[in-house]
């Protein structure tokens, strides 16, 4: 309890620094005439350095007698912080091309995987099983694209206010239920980094002003994959479950890459305006569904439902967790993002037509 009331203390503290810097015009975005921005005001990228509390951790050593045998916790934590730099340096200089933050991020993830044996073994799928870990280099190779795809997965979605915080804590609240008096070390890092993701998700749901950042996607991305793999190996939870808990920012991600290369013949490296959650608040925005002028309105409004529907799902599956196919389950929301994804892309085109 002591740990999470500094936490909170501490994260109370940033983000007050955050706000001032904001208030100074210190580290200030304009983005009023960007068509790809859909903010009407002013912003901040830097909220993400909120996330900065969790090195009291380090600090006081308080994981050292939760350090499984053949990985030191801290080192998680350090390799999140060395992932937050690529992004934060971004977001104040807006000088790191997305190519070479794509590198930075592959590269460390690489390290990280192979200097600490980070592998994905068990899947919960036997044929899936048999053919992953046919091959060290596959072990290898699957790990390191499931980070990855996460950090990439939560900077994507990071475009309306309070939707990539909003899901992260969706899922760090499904990993610290499910780990409550499982893993000590899960339980507290989980329900740690929850205390600033829902004080920055409070101010960037409601105002709008303080973005997550590049660099705060990336460690959410980076740690929530970390807990999740951990949870996985130690059998804290199902590897399918976690599957379709992380669904929407890893497919997100991995539908973008393909879209943009089979049906928009494009880079996959460019970016648009065609991902699901943009295309949703344009329609919101554009066929007045809600009555209000203010943009950050309709744009939290937007984040809302979608966060709405994705607590839905998670609630159902948690609650089933014991008696439903989890492979079945995953199948599905594949089937109800291409049916969402595809009618309200429909609309979408017939509103910029």
């Amino acid at each position: 309890m002591i740990n999470f009331i500094s936490i909170f203390l501490i994260s109370i503290s940033i983000l007050l620094v955050i706000l001032y810097v904001k208030k100074s015009g210190l580290i200030i975005e304009h983005t009023q005439n960007d068509p790809r921005k859909i903010h009407d005001k002013e912003v901040t990228r830097i909220g993400g350095f909120i996330f900065t509390s969790l090195l009291y951790y380090l600090l006081i050593n308080s994981f050292e007698k939760f350090n499984f045998p053949e990985l030191d916790i801290n080192t998680i934590i350090i390799y999140s912080f060395i992932i937050f730099s690529i992004g934060f340096y971004e977001d104040i200089t807006n000088s790191l091309s997305y190519k070479i933050r794509v590198f930075l991020l592959i590269i460390t993830i690489f390290i990280f995987v192979v200097s600490n044996n980070f592998h994905v073994y068990d899947f919960d799928h036997k044929i899936i099983d048999l053919f992953i870990n046919s091959s060290m280099y596959l072990t290898l190779f699957f790990s390191i694209l499931s980070i990855f795809l996460l950090v990439n997965g939560f900077n994507i979605i990071d475009g309306l206010n309070g939707l990539a915080i909003g899901i992260s804590i969706i899922i760090l609240l499904n990993i610290s239920y499910l780990s409550f008096n499982s893993n000590d070390f899960i339980f507290l890092l989980s329900t740690s980094l929850l205390i600033p993701s829902l004080l920055l998700f409070a101010i960037n749901f409601c105002f709008g002003e303080i973005l997550l950042g590049d660099g705060g996607s990336y460690f959410l991305g980076f740690l929530i994959s970390t807990l999740c793999i951990v949870s996985s190996q130690y059998n804290i939870i199902h590897s399918l479950h976690i599957a379709c808990i992380v669904f929407y920012p890893a497919f997100e991600i991995f539908f973008t890459f393909l879209r943009r290369i089979t049906i928009d013949k494009s880079s996959p490296f460019l970016p648009d305006e065609k991902h699901l959650h943009l295309m949703f608040f344009t329609l919101i925005k554009n066929f007045n569904i809600i009555n209000e002028k203010s943009n950050t309105f309709k744009n939290s409004a937007s984040s809302f439902i979608i966060l709405f529907i994705f607590t839905i799902i998670n609630l159902f599956m948690l609650i089933f967790r014991e008696s439903i196919n989890f492979s079945l389950v995953f199948i599905l929301l594949i089937f109800l993002y291409l049916v969402m994804y595809f009618f309200i892309r429909k609309l979408f085109i017939s509103v910029n037509k």
